[in-house]
């Protein structure tokens, strides 16, 4: 909107307001130097499933410009929530002592597939949805004009 079709008391607002401040590639690697590594799980073992799991998804985030933030997140929120439905699933499958841990009454392979489900759901909500939101913050830091 022009400022010839306002007053010139809003035109005072308008200027004093703080200005977005331009997100740079630079702060989003600052943020992707922090991407949640997959913990190891029963025994030590990191499952081949979940480190499958963090490298998809470490993928998403590489590709996310300043410009794309707000539609990557977006698609890699709605690819969580797949996810999450799809392990959830598996991960309430009865084992004998409902951990999924060997020995519970599955076969090693239903034992695996259990450990690993569980695993890949802590970390997708445990850890990958929690710093997701350094993105959100950076945005709201930008719009504010007071990003570091």
């Amino acid at each position: 909107m022009p400022f010839s079709v306002i007053s010139d008391q809003d035109v005072a607002w308008v200027q004093k307001q703080p200005k977005p401040v331009e997100i740079t590639q630079a702060h989003l690697d600052a943020i992707l130097a922090y991407f949640p590594r997959a913990a190891a799980v029963a025994h030590g073992e990191v499952t081949n499933e979940l480190n499958q799991l963090q490298l998809r998804y470490l993928s998403m985030v590489k590709f996310i410009r300043p410009a794309t933030i707000p539609a990557n997140l977006k698609m890699i929120r709605s690819k969580i929530e797949s996810d999450i439905k799809v392990l959830e699933e598996i991960a309430k499958t009865r084992g004998g002592d409902y951990t999924g841990r060997r020995g519970s009454g599955h076969s090693q392979a239903s034992e695996n597939t259990i450990l690993s489900a569980r695993s890949s759901l802590d970390w997708l909500q445990g850890s990958l949805t929690p710093y997701l939101k350094q993105y959100d913050s950076l945005q709201n830091e930008a719009l504010s004009g007071i990003l570091r």
